[in-house]
């Protein structure tokens, strides 16, 4: 049942898997356990001892519809594109209702990600996807060399804070370094897209484009402390950019290399 089971659906299938594990372990730890554990609850007409194990069940059933959908992508049971459009939905309000600080948002639409490309879906929009992704990437290029040139428009609020100062302030030259590899980068996704020419076969690409999409990953993932989808450090002008902007698009970078890949 599970021999022929493809890239995407493993990838959207893993992600279900994921969010209904973590749900139920993280919200029975730090949200549902400790909210119906306190004190302060308040009476209900039920009754205390019944609503409590509603609401818990309640919780818990939500798991459960994710690992039924999870199981049904990895037996090829469902249409993916249903499951593509879901997942996507639920990243997208997971993102707007939290302000990009819940990391559930990333889960939901890389299995949305899956799930699309496993209905083959994607495959009418990956030169559209190269293309904006080769766009973004060369205009933040541009900006690293305004800023390596005196330019100071968003400077600033780029920079991860400690104790409301800067961790570090990038010298000129550092920044024609990031800004020369955003440039390579976007030629990388260009060329896996079939967009511009590349001088060596499109498979030969491949491990650099593995490469360069690890990188945003890994900058979306985060230091676990500064930067990214578990930082600890929260409340700064960085911080409030990194969960909008900088995170989701290091995300939506290293989706749209692997998407080419």
């Amino acid at each position: 049942m599970f021999g022929e089971l493809g890239t995407g659906s493993l990838i959207a299938g893993i992600s279900l898997l994921t969010l209904a594990l973590f749900h139920s372990w993280l919200g029975e730890r730090h949200l549902i356990g400790p909210l119906l554990a306190s004190p302060s609850l308040p009476a209900f007409a039920l009754g205390n001892t019944f609503a409590k194990s509603v609401l818990r069940l309640a919780w818990h059933l939500t798991s459960l519809a994710w690992l039924a959908f999870a199981y049904l992508m990895f037996a090829g049971q469902v249409a993916p594109l249903p499951v593509a459009v879901f997942l996507a939905a639920s990243g997208t309000l997971t993102y707007a209702a939290t302000r990009g600080r819940h990391f559930a948002w990333a889960v939901f639409m890389l299995g949305a990600l899956g799930a699309a490309s496993a209905s083959g879906v994607s495959d009418q929009w990956h030169t559209c996807v190269a293309a904006v992704g080769g766009a973004v990437l060369a205009a933040i290029g541009g900006i690293h060399v305004g800023w390596a040139f005196g330019l100071r428009w968003g400077f600033i609020a780029a920079l991860p804070e400690k104790a409301g100062r800067p961790l570090f302030t990038p010298s000129p030259a550092a920044s024609l370094l990031v800004a020369g590899a955003l440039f390579t980068a976007a030629w990388l996704t260009l060329a896996l897209g079939g967009l511009v020419p590349a001088p060596v076969p499109r498979a030969w690409l491949w491990p650099d484009g593995i490469a360069a999409a690890v990188v945003f990953g890994a900058r979306a993932i985060g230091d676990l402390r500064y930067v990214g989808l578990f930082k600890r450090v929260r409340g700064s002008t960085f911080a409030r950019q990194d969960d909008v902007l900088f995170t989701p698009l290091c995300f939506a970078l290293c989706a749209a290399i692997l998407l080419q890949l």
